[in-house]
């Protein structure tokens, strides 16, 4: 198509598939986070194990999203014609 432009394009569905990438991540969390409150045991070296994972598994989904949120971001001024400093932090 003549005056289409393919690169705006791409990074607003980038920036979608991101958007979509976030709430899907939060969505699995959020499940992982129910199935472990119905886990029920009277051992509690098993319980603290459990809760040992559990905390690995958040930190671990807290810098994925950290990360996906760096990359929307980045898609989101690329889209805009804006200049992007990556977060230091992610």
């Amino acid at each position: 198509m003549n005056g289409h432009d393919f690169t705006l394009e791409q990074n607003t569905e980038a920036r979608m598939m991101l958007a979509v990438a976030r709430r899907g991540l939060a969505g699995a969390i959020n499940d992982a986070e129910n199935g472990i409150g119905h886990l029920s045991c009277d051992d509690p070296k098993i319980m603290e194990q459990v809760r040992a994972h559990w905390r690995r598994l958040y930190d671990t989904y807290m810098n994925a999203d950290a990360l996906l949120s760096d990359l929307e971001s980045c898609a989101r001024h690329l889209t805009d014609g804006d200049k992007w400093e990556p977060n230091p932090i992610a």
